[in-house]
């Protein structure tokens, strides 16, 4: 028995499973030592969701109330806002330190497809559109007084329906154009996400 929680089928966004997260800022690339999945699910079951978040947030103020002279109505959860639409965003951490060894352990995201068999190894990206369920945690955190909220853990991922992130240019809106510059022998470019 685990103390994960599921979220019903939703609709990815974005997908860093395979890599680490990646951010454009200030036009460099920054890896944040996660891995992500981004997340849109249907109305009900957002509210739903924020439910759940909104409960965890008022029991750690309740559990902490002493310890921490602080009352924080309005918190911190990763989610981001795609036309219009609130998306959540799970994250895992890349690598740990062992306490026994002191060096970094490489992490993954266990895969899970709809029959619940592991397909890590075989899942080479989750591309957008695709269907999944997510296993996750919730860890509300406060870290100082410009530094909390709500983590939504990732634990695993089930994928219910697959669209395969793709290298050609379809994926960019681009067709095929009749007696065109045609590349030879050129090795498949690795997508990172």
């Amino acid at each position: 028995m685990s103390n994960n929680l599921v979220t019903p089928i939703g609709n990815v966004v974005y997908a860093w499973i395979k890599n680490e997260e990646i951010i454009h800022k200030d036009g460099k690339d920054i890896p944040t030592g996660k891995y992500s999945i981004t997340v849109s699910f249907s109305e009900e079951e957002t509210q739903k969701l924020n439910e759940v978040i909104n409960k965890t947030w008022a029991d750690f103020l309740e559990k902490n109330k002493q310890d921490k002279e602080f009352n924080l109505t309005k918190f911190v959860v990763p989610t981001r806002t795609l036309n219009e639409k609130v998306c959540f965003v799970f994250r895992k951490n890349v690598s740990i330190i062992s306490k026994e060894t002191n060096q970094p352990v490489k992490l993954f995201v266990p895969i899970f497809d709809s029959g619940n068999k592991n397909c890590t190894k075989s899942v080479a990206g989750i591309g957008r559109e695709s269907q999944v369920r997510i296993s996750y945690t919730l860890v509300p955190f406060y870290m100082n007084a410009n530094n909390y909220g709500v983590s939504l853990r990732l634990q695993a991922i089930q994928l219910v329906k697959l669209v395969p992130i793709t290298s050609n240019g379809s994926r960019y809106g681009f067709d095929e154009v009749a007696d065109g510059y045609v590349a030879q022998n050129m090795d498949e470019l690795e997508i990172p996400y």
